[in-house]
């Protein structure tokens, strides 16, 4: 009988020490070691993105969306009531310097500006017919579509493993 209550104390202090160390552990991760930064920036990166592309913050002292959109329409010689929708989002480019990505549709061509979103500047533009914008569109989402579907097809072959 002597053995089984030692037995019972012994795994009791075992339990304790396990529930005390996970405890650690998790106290541990909250206060971010290097290798848990790289793991939360990493979350974060993850949760960031939208549509596939990341989502990038609006500088404090930017000229903001409505200034980007005035400035393509001014440069393109078109007034706001003669289109019926133009869209603007925030980007950054390959050497850092965040833009605004204005696109609109007059007429019959589809017209892309990129807006330096702390100068105002018109960095690129673009103009294309818009039907073959709409077709560079619809194949960029089917090729996304393709490539979300192949890994998750290969993780579920791994599961049915």
């Amino acid at each position: 009988m002597k053995n089984v209550k030692l037995i019972a104390l012994i795994l009791s202090a075992l339990v304790t020490a396990s529930a005390l160390a996970a405890t650690a552990s998790a106290a541990t991760a909250e206060t971010a070691g290097p290798e848990t930064a790289v793991e939360e920036s990493a979350q974060t990166r993850k949760h960031k993105k939208k549509g596939g592309r990341e989502k990038i913050a609006e500088p404090e002292n930017a000229i903001g969306k409505d200034a980007a959109k005035e400035a393509a329409l001014k440069d393109a010689g078109i007034t706001a009531d003669a289109i019926e929708k133009i869209k603007a989002r925030v980007s950054k480019l390959d050497d850092g310097t965040v833009v605004y990505k204005v696109g609109f549709t007059y007429e019959d061509n589809y017209y892309s500006y990129k807006i330096d979103a702390l100068t105002g500047s018109i960095v690129d533009k673009t103009e294309e017919p818009a039907s073959e914008h709409e077709s560079k569109k619809a194949e960029k989402k089917k090729t996304e579509s393709k490539r979300k579907a192949v890994p998750k097809a290969a993780n579920d072959q791994e599961n049915a493993v």
